[in-house]
């Protein structure tokens, strides 16, 4: 298996964004602090075992992203999220990153 195979999402995000792929894990710490700081947004969505412990895999490094992290990364920084089919993942901002009070659609 490839190591950095279950990053990424966030490295790519971390690409988009900032020009380099090394800030990935601050990406995926983003959308944790986005999860625990509006848990109203995903809880319905979520039917796994326990919400605290969906949070503390999920801040694992290493952890496969799913639809919930995915929309809460848009969220924070108010991006469509486009996946792509050449692995990579295409960003529209839609607000500017500074503004984080608007949370656009996912589609």
């Amino acid at each position: 298996m490839l190591v950095g195979v279950k990053t990424v999402f966030f490295k790519s995000v971390s690409h988009q964004l900032y020009g380099t792929p090394e800030l990935h894990f601050e990406i995926r710490m983003a959308g944790i602090n986005h999860l625990n700081n509006h848990p109203e947004i995903y809880i319905e969505s979520f039917s796994d075992n326990s919400w605290e412990d969906y949070i503390q895999q999920m801040s694992t490094p290493g952890t496969w992203c799913d639809n919930l992290i995915i929309q809460a990364v848009a969220n924070v920084y108010n991006c469509v999220v486009q996946p792509s089919d050449y692995s990579g993942i295409i960003l529209n901002p839609q607000f500017g990153i500074q503004n984080i009070s608007k949370f656009p659609h996912f589609l």
